[in-house]
């Protein structure tokens, strides 16, 4: 015991609690109760053997140093020391959920726009929370749960009537997309949002997933990828018909039927050169040293474009489409040519625009229409293999008939 009167302090060794640690026990007058305070003293070894000799002399001396500080706070002679505030509660780990929520942030959500490709990779990654849990933490995401993810897609798929293959190939590379850019978002205390180390797939991912679905479901082998194309017979008749049912996507095939349709969509006036003809022309076969035109269909990303230089039927399909009293473009074309002639930047248009022809003139609508979507396209194409009786067949080039398999 150290002190006297109503500030000593006793050292005690508490039987009920931890066997031979060492406890500092004091009235506090101010409470009416007994204060007690742990110290990191024990009478006891690593094997619970009581100490003997120096090394109890050593930590009974260490415990009455305690007490002798402890009476000097009581009584008024030393500071009380300062207490040690609570630590930080540690930080909230980001669930799938988070996840999504803040790539689609209307101020720095990489996509928060609502394009085809966006909603692609959300799509993705809404498949992941439902297999993952929308409450996981994604630092707790394992290798393994995406082997659990894409076999997951894989049955999902199949059960719908699907292959599996390539849908559980592409909710994977969606994910991991979405995974890359929250890597690249800070949080508010500069942080990033998922560690370099968090949510990373398994080693060849690609390769497994690929023995994976040969062992499950292809008895060994992969599926054949299905591109259905049209045929050339059918393809004629399909340019036939078109200007019937849409001169839009009449114009959009003569110029790129070999390419890939949403770049052809893209294209704009400013991306056409049309040198003047000679008059009269001549004739087919001689027309050899005629230069027609050309225009610049252009790539995006892995994607590339390609100049298309035209035919004698290219170059008669966007006359036709520009003619200043039937083409579908005359009013488009009327104020570009105005601009020009003006000596001023002349009003850029796409030559597909989107909407309905208001007799067959875009401009009813404004003066810059938007470019014609897919979903567009496909239902006039749709028109068009109902008035031609086309079918699908198999090739490798083309705009398809058909979508192909998940």
């Amino acid at each position: 015991m150290i002190g006297r009167g109503k500030h000593k302090v006793r050292v005690s060794q508490r039987l009920d609690r931890r066997a031979g640690a060492l406890y500092l026990r004091w009235r506090d007058a101010a409470a009416a109760n007994w204060r007690v305070r742990a110290l990191a003293l024990t009478l006891v070894d690593a094997k619970g053997k009581p100490l003997a000799g120096k090394a109890r002399a050593a930590v009974l001396e260490d415990a009455m140093r305690a007490a002798e500080l402890q009476y000097a706070v009581n009584s008024g002679h030393a500071p009380a020391p300062a207490r040690r505030e609570p630590s930080a509660a540690p930080p909230k780990l980001l669930t799938v959920a988070d996840g999504i929520h803040a790539v689609q942030d209307a101020e720095r959500g990489r996509y928060h726009a609502p394009t085809r490709y966006n909603k692609g990779v959300i799509a993705a990654a809404t498949q992941a929370m439902a297999v993952w849990g929308p409450d996981t933490p994604l630092a707790h995401v394992r290798r393994d749960d995406f082997v659990r993810l894409w076999r997951a897609r894989m049955a999902a798929i199949r059960a719908d009537g699907g292959v599996g293959y390539a849908g559980a190939m592409t909710t994977i590379e969606r994910t991991l997309r979405l995974l890359d850019e929250l890597r690249e978002m800070q949080a508010p205390d500069g942080s990033a949002l998922l560690g370099e180390d968090q949510a990373v797939p398994p080693r060849k991912w690609k390769e497994k997933l690929r023995r994976d679905y040969a062992e499950l479901y292809g008895g060994g082998d992969l599926p054949e990828v299905q591109r259905p194309r049209y045929q050339l017979g059918e393809y004629r008749a399909l340019l036939a018909k078109a200007s019937e049912v849409d001169p839009r996507l009449a114009l959009a095939m003569a110029i790129g039927a070999e390419l890939r349709p949403v770049q052809v969509l893209r294209v704009r006036r400013s991306q056409l050169t049309l040198p003047p003809l000679p008059d009269p022309l001549p004739p087919l076969g001689q027309d050899d040293a005629v230069d027609y035109g050309s225009v610049v269909v252009k790539g995006r990303g892995k994607k590339g474009g390609v100049t298309v230089y035209f035919t004698r039927g290219q170059r008669a399909a966007v006359e036709a489409a520009l003619h200043p009293e039937t083409g579908y473009l005359r009013a488009l074309e009327r104020e570009y040519q105005a601009a020009l002639a003006e000596d001023r930047d002349p009003p850029d248009y796409v030559l597909v625009p989107a909407g309905r022809l208001a007799q067959r003139d875009p401009a009813a609508a404004g003066p810059a229409p938007a470019r014609r979507r897919t979903r567009q396209r496909r239902r006039s194409s749709q028109q068009r293999r109902r008035a031609t009786g086309s079918s699908a067949c198999r090739a490798r080039r083309g705009w398809r008939s058909g979508a192909s398999h998940p």
